[in-house]
């Protein structure tokens, strides 16, 4: 038994508190017992600030979701399939479920989910630490629920299974593992480890679609210290759940500390990390490898495309700007580069760098003295108008004056001598 939980989750919380009330209140009221769960709980056992609220419902959550939104107003998203729903509150969202059990047919698939206690609820969950509960009925209110031993392990800095076929079940528990271990500094179990290096061997990430694992890939780049999730993951040998090649690949987690490196030292934003970062994976595969692994990325448009073309493309730009010493050669290789390409190329290699460095400081922002405009009046189009206008645009980032600039449009096609 722990005391005070309620009044330390009523601190951590502040008026949020009040939202959960009125949820137990509704639920109670259609003869449902409620309890906080996951995260939330672990959470506040921790210590720590809690964030995300994940209510069950041993009941109807959905229907618990729609009679708070028509008796206070609020906005209900439903999740018919799985029995849930996002209520927004008035003071933020809170996440409702149905108490259910689940059946993964087959391994490795979303799970087939069916109405259950909470007992069972609480035993379908990935670790013991995020087994627990903390009823919100009046009558309850502030009890811990601890079926698994889920206090004992918080004490202890262990990340334990409920099973010992649990990352068979949903090999994406090994990437949660990882991202809880660095996140808490918790190491694994020993009858966990072994679990663990079982399910590896029996090929279990080769069940788990390439989009999955994507989405854990995006939650571990979410995490306050990135860096150490991703140690505990080369650690773990999860990089060669994606594909082998990124298992043997040694210089993969220094690549990636190379990435956040050059995201600092260039000021670029954190989309254009976000995407480095996950390229640098594909940086690392051969051709082959990236074609059979293209579907990492394809929950956002357009980036299963970039996983197979953006490393050949970048090579190119990198031997161009590692091989000329020419300003103007520097800015005809950049001058089409999005955010991750420079922070890519910024951190794969010296004049790579020097280069991406020039053109961030100072190539972007020259203006050549010959306009299209200009050129437009005096009869210049098509293709003649593009080689002129990139001819002076090379001159311009050499350092050329006006009359070097359109000396170099000139060269592309027959100008008046006099401007």
């Amino acid at each position: 038994m722990v005391e005070g939980l309620w009044d330390r989750l009523a601190v951590s919380l502040g008026p949020r508190v009040d939202d959960l009330v009125v949820v137990a209140e509704v639920a109670s009221s259609m003869g449902f017992r409620s309890a906080l769960v996951g995260g939330a709980v672990r959470d506040l056992l921790l210590q720590r600030r809690v964030l995300d609220l994940d209510v069950v419902i041993e009941g109807d959550a959905v229907a618990v979701g729609s009679r708070l939104a028509q008796s206070h107003g609020f906005t209900l998203r439903r999740h018919e399939f799985f029995g849930t729903a996002t209520l927004r509150m008035e003071r933020g969202a809170v996440d409702l479920a149905s108490t259910r059990s689940e059946r993964y047919e087959p391994l490795g698939s979303l799970p087939k989910v069916q109405a259950a206690g909470l007992t069972k609820d609480l035993a379908r969950r990935d670790f013991t630490i995020n087994a627990m509960a903390l009823f919100l009925d009046e009558s309850q209110r502030g009890e811990l629920v601890d079926l698994h031993g889920g206090l004992d392990d918080l004490k202890k800095g262990l990340l334990r299974t409920l099973h010992p076929d649990s990352f068979l079940e949903d090999p994406t528990r090994a990437w949660r593992a990882a991202r809880y271990g660095s996140r808490y500094g918790f190491s694994l179990a020993e009858e966990t480890q072994r679990s663990l290096g079982d399910a590896l061997g029996q090929g279990a990430m080769k069940t788990v679609s390439l989009q999955r694992l994507g989405a854990e890939w995006q939650r571990c780049l979410n995490e306050a210290d990135p860096t150490s999730v991703w140690r505990v993951l080369s650690r773990l040998d999860l990089f060669a759940g994606l594909h082998p090649e990124l298992g043997a690949d040694s210089t993969l987690v220094p690549r990636l500390l190379a990435v956040l490196e050059s995201t600092q030292q260039t000021g670029l934003d954190s989309k254009g990390r976000d995407r480095a970062l996950w390229l640098a994976l594909s940086m690392g595969l051969s051709p082959s490898a990236r074609e059979a692994t293209r579907d990492f990325g394809s929950t956002v448009k357009g980036w299963a495309k970039a996983w197979e073309t953006t490393p050949p493309r970048l090579e190119k730009i990198r031997v161009r700007c590692e091989t000329s010493e020419r300003l103007g050669e520097w800015g005809e290789a950049l001058r089409n580069c999005t955010d991750s390409d420079l922070i890519l190329l910024h951190s794969g290699g010296c004049r790579s760098r020097e280069a991406v460095t020039w053109w961030l400081k100072t190539g972007r922002f020259q203006q050549t003295a010959v306009s299209s405009v200009t050129l437009l009046s005096q009869g210049v189009t098509g293709p003649s108008l593009g080689c002129a206008l990139e001819r002076a645009r090379r001159s311009c980032w050499e350092g050329g004056s006006e009359q070097v600039q359109w000396r170099a449009a000139q060269s592309a096609l027959e100008l008046p001598s006099s401007q």
